[in-house]
């Protein structure tokens, strides 16, 4: 409570300076939001809990952002807030964000906002993400964002466009004293980071320190090209150098330092990147340098797409800020697609991982490659269809891992603005068949209010673990459970879209094997 009476202190205090200088004619905006979902709150072990979330955010003259958000974590008890003041008083060539805040660099490769990466092997595919360089954080949640402060200056014209943009962040969090007396954690970064209130034992405060750079070139709207780096260190609240990953077999980690460069070009028919980037992490007589490199292409015309894309790293390589897997892997993705062809679009894809070390908390690594075909049937009024085979082969040879997987989507839209989905998925391996299958009736009333209710049935057998989500979807789309036996799901929602306003309320009943479990989401967002 001290450190959300604190948080909340040092954010409206700027808010009430900035208020008090605002000329009388100023045009200000106010956004409200509440809710309660089921998230990922653990990105590395794709842990989830129910988490309650409130903000506000107020706007002056679309000049000056202050954004609070507060969450309460009901599986942990666990209550977090962020802040964060966006300012751009000199127009596009100036801006900066104090607070919480989240960086992507390039491609997502060392440095992005983290994504759910979906644990069915049937759905992984290569991570690839654009954002902008900083965004002010409204996860609520410190562990989700850097704080401190970001800058970006911008020179140029549509021709022409350079942009610099320097950051800084201080994330402050508790291990034990055992371990501050030690000057050493056993754990990685990403596990101290998830330490943001003290607790227990974890009382003695320490800090992440992240500063860095990107450098940003943009030209005749074809070319893109950006270099950056940043260095991670860690330290005690008396600024004495501390140590991380710290083991019999290792010294432990006292510094990393990682960069790189993306270039892309991209126009209407073509789009070309790579991103090459390095890590170096050094502790007490070591040092490791890892490098990586991420490339694609894609060719695309009014019926034509095909795209090749791919991740290779050596097994030094690690980054704990990327996007999608920190470890090292190779992956290729391959497709091939053509659309608008009359009623039928089709295609097929190739999709190769490989995993170079043990995934943390598995005793072994993903290797496998992955082929589908697909198909859709599309352009008529009532009626479309999607359908997909997939084949699974491990590449450790082992046949008994071998699996194919057969899905199809039905969409029927009678008249009276009543939409109707069927689903159904069976998964083969040779000890035997998993399945499921779901229904979904959704009914639109004024153009701004949706209803819709579903009902999915689940089959699988242990040997052959079954990857599902109860329809209708849960709002942020992570709502997927596995399955090893027989289970079944109800699911209710209801939204409303307005010109501003907007709200949706979801209700959900799983079971899973011998377990049962309702969970309930809800969000509102008011505009004024």
């Amino acid at each position: 409570m001290k450190t959300f009476n604190f948080l909340l202190s040092a954010g409206l205090l700027p808010l009430i300076v900035l208020i008090a200088l605002l000329p009388v004619q100023a045009e200000t905006e106010t956004v409200i939001r509440a809710g309660i979902t089921r998230e990922i709150t653990d990105f590395d072990s794709g842990s989830t809990s129910t988490v309650l979330r409130g903000g506000a955010s107020f706007t002056i003259d679309d000049i000056y952002r202050f954004n609070l958000t507060s969450m309460h974590n009901r599986n942990t008890d666990e209550s977090t807030s962020t802040w964060y003041i966006h300012g751009s008083p000199c127009g596009e060539s100036f801006s900066f964000i104090l607070g919480s805040y989240a960086l992507h660099f390039g491609s997502g490769l060392i440095m992005g906002k983290k994504e759910f990466i979906k644990p069915d092997p049937f759905s992984r595919r290569f991570s690839f993400s654009r954002e902008n360089i900083f965004t002010g954080s409204q996860s609520g949640n410190p562990a989700s964002s850097f704080f401190g402060i970001a800058s970006t200056i911008i020179s140029g014209d549509e021709d022409l466009n350079l942009r610099l943009a320097p950051f800084c962040s201080i994330q402050r969090r508790f291990i034990s004293e055992e371990q501050a007396a030690n000057g050493a954690v056993s754990s990685s970064l990403l596990t101290v980071n998830l330490k943001t209130t003290p607790e227990g034992k974890y009382v003695s405060p320490v800090d992440i320190i992240n500063t860095g750079a990107v450098a940003d070139m943009a030209f005749i709207k074809l070319f893109h090209i950006q270099a950056f780096g940043f260095t991670t260190t860690f330290r005690s609240a008396c600024d004495e150098r501390l140590l991380w990953e710290q083991s019999a077999a290792s010294n432990g980690t006292a510094r990393a330092v990682s960069g790189g460069i993306f270039a892309e070009y991209s126009d209407s028919s073509i789009s070309i990147f790579a991103e090459p980037v390095f890590t170096i992490r050094s502790g007490p007589g070591w040092q490791k340098e890892g490098d990586c490199i991420s490339c694609g292409i894609t060719l695309r015309n009014e019926i034509f797409r095909t795209s090749l894309s791919g991740k290779f790293s050596d097994r030094n390589f690690k980054s704990i800020y990327a996007t999608g897997d920190s470890g090292p892997e190779n992956l290729v993705d391959f497709s091939v697609s053509i659309i608008h062809w009359k009623h039928f679009n089709t295609g097929v894809s190739f999709y190769s991982e490989r995993d170079l070390t043990v995934n943390p908390g598995s005793d072994e690594r993903r290797c496998f490659i992955r082929e589908d075909a697909a198909a859709s049937i599309t352009g008529f009024d009532f009626f479309g269809a999607d359908l997909k085979f997939s084949r699974k082969v491990p590449l450790n040879g082992e046949r008994s891992d071998r699996s194919r997987q057969f899905s199809t989507i039905i969409n029927l839209t009678p008249p009276g603005n009543l939409y109707l989905r069927a689903r159904y998925t069976g998964q083969f391996c040779d000890t035997g068949v998993s399945w499921f299958w779901g229904a979904e009736l959704k009914m639109m009333i004024f153009n701004c209010f949706s209803l819709s209710c579903g009902y999915t049935e689940i089959h699988a057998i242990k040997d052959n673990a079954l990857y599902a989500v109860i329809t209708p979807a849960s709002e942020n789309n992570m709502d997927i459970a596995r399955f090893t036996g027989k289970g079944n799901g109800w699911s209710a929602r209801i939204r409303y879209t307005g010109d501003k306003n907007s709200f949706f309320f979801r209700w959900c009943r799983i079971r899973n094997g011998g377990e049962s479990r309702q969970d309930m989401e809800s969000a509102l967002v008011l505009i004024f």
